[in-house]
């Protein structure tokens, strides 16, 4: 359990009246998470450039055109629990400018969850691994040894 020192959920609005879409977050660095917002709005390189908040903050004349309002503060909270309680704000208040989700209330129960948790036996070696995690393991070390060991006593074999 990891507790963060001071939690924020914030709405991005726009300070013209005429437009009405929002957007909620949360974050544990206010002020960088601003930074970040304003560099994924400028940057057209940046992974995040098209997404529709930035486009729409851009087709409002910019970030100088926006405010950064805080909805509530927390110490020493959980990220689980921030993301929960921006989800209740994403429910409520239905924000237009979000594009997923903050958090699933039962991810941790889901049969997408239980799969990414699932052990499998790695072929090569014979190790217990994270489905999601086969294609690093096998890129290991341990993996390549015993996989080319493996290839050596077949190769050995078979050329009797």
């Amino acid at each position: 359990m990891t507790l963060n020192n001071h939690g924020v959920i914030y709405k991005i609005e726009s300070k013209n009246e005429d437009f009405k879409k929002i957007y909620i977050g949360s974050t544990f660095n206010f002020n960088l998470r601003i930074k970040q917002h304003n560099a994924n709005n400028i940057y057209e390189k940046r992974p995040h450039y098209k997404y529709k908040l930035y486009k729409n903050i851009r087709d409002q004349g910019g970030f100088i055109n926006f405010n950064f309002i805080k909805l509530e503060e927390h110490t020493n909270i959980e990220k689980k629990f921030l993301k929960q309680k921006e989800e209740k704000y994403i429910n409520d208040l239905k924000p237009e400018l979000n594009t997923a989700r903050a958090y699933f209330l039962d991810y941790e129960n889901s049969k997408h969850h239980q799969k990414k948790r699932e052990k499998i036996k790695c072929i090569f070696c014979g190790r217990l691994c994270a489905r999601t995690n086969k294609a690093t393991h096998e890129k290991s070390k341990r993996c390549k040894k015993k996989r080319l060991i493996n290839y050596l006593i077949l190769f050995k074999f078979l050329k009797m």
